[in-house]
Order: structure tokens, then C-alpha cells, then sequence
């Protein structure tokens, strides 16, 4: 009979996407930073009708544009953290293993593997045919972790 583990928060964490939600923030808040210390606000700000108009479409914008500057570092940064978590909750992964689902409507259901896309780093498990038709059945692997046979 398989032992049941527990998964830390850290699998939690990578399994709803916390990390890239963090990252992400971080660079809108960045964007923010760069318009008020480019921009320089003080009192006067309210003086200046034109001056102010435009300081508040550039705070509106910011966030917009540090996300999408940020978006070809991401892989480069956030893709080796969720890769080596992958690993960490057992990949690679293969037909016939029995993995815990850890994030969505099925967390905490413990499914077998029928199907392995490691291209995408994916996995599709046994819920039911439902599932399978619609394709809801995928979960990478971050979202899922090896339940352990002893």
C-alpha cells in the first residue's frame, strides 16, 4: 500500500501559480517606480492641469508596460524555478504512476497517469470521460507530485 504524503506549501505555492503572479506584480509595481521617480511628483503637480493628466495615464500605463518588458525575461528567470519543481514532485512522469493532484476543482484526488505530453511538460490522468473529452484531464507538472510506493 503507497504511503501518503503531505505536500509542503512550496508545491501549493508553484501548483496555483503564485511564483509567476509574484513576478509579474513585481514588474508592474517596477513600472510604477520608474514613472514617479522619472516624473518627479511634488506639490506643484496639482497646479499643472496638463502635467497632472499626463502623469496619471503614465501611472495607468506603467504596470502595462513593466509586464510586458518583463515578458522575455520570464522564461528565463520564473522556467528553471517551475522546471526544477516539476522535478521535485517527481518528474518525469510515466503511464500507470499515481500522482496527487494539487491544484483546481480535483485537489487532493490521488489519479493514475494515462498519458504523458513531455514536450509541454504535461501529464493527463483519470478522472472521468467528461474530463477527457474537453481535455481538463492535463495538469503540468507543478500542479500534480508523485504519490510515493512503500
Amino acid at each position: 500500500m503507497g504511503r501518503i504524503m503531505k505536500p509542503s506549501r512550496s508545491q501549493y505555492l508553484f501548483a496555483n501559480d503564485w511564483p509567476l503572479f509574484a513576478y509579474y506584480s513585481l514588474a508592474a509595481i517596477l513600472g510604477v517606480v520608474v514613472v514617479v521617480v522619472v516624473c518627479q511628483p511634488s506639490r506643484a503637480i496639482f497646479s499643472d492641469g496638463l502635467y497632472l493628466s499626463m502623469f496619471v495615464v503614465s501611472l495607468l500605463v506603467a504596470p502595462v508596460l513593466g509586464f510586458l518588458v518583463s515578458l522575455p525575461f520570464v522564461w528565463i528567470i520564473i522556467g528553471p524555478l517551475y522546471r526544477f519543481r516539476g522535478t521535485l514532485n517527481g518528474a518525469p512522469f510515466s503511464v500507470g504512476d499515481r500522482v496527487r493532484i494539487l491544484a483546481g476543482p480535483h485537489s487532493g484526488r490521488v489519479v493514475r497517469v494515462y498519458e504523458v505530453w513531455s514536450e509541454r511538460c504535461q501529464v493527463r490522468v483519470e478522472l472521468d470521460e467528461q474530463a477527457k473529452k474537453e481535455f481538463t484531464d492535463a495538469f503540468s507538472y507543478t500542479q500534480i507530485c508523485r504519490e510515493s510506493a512503500a
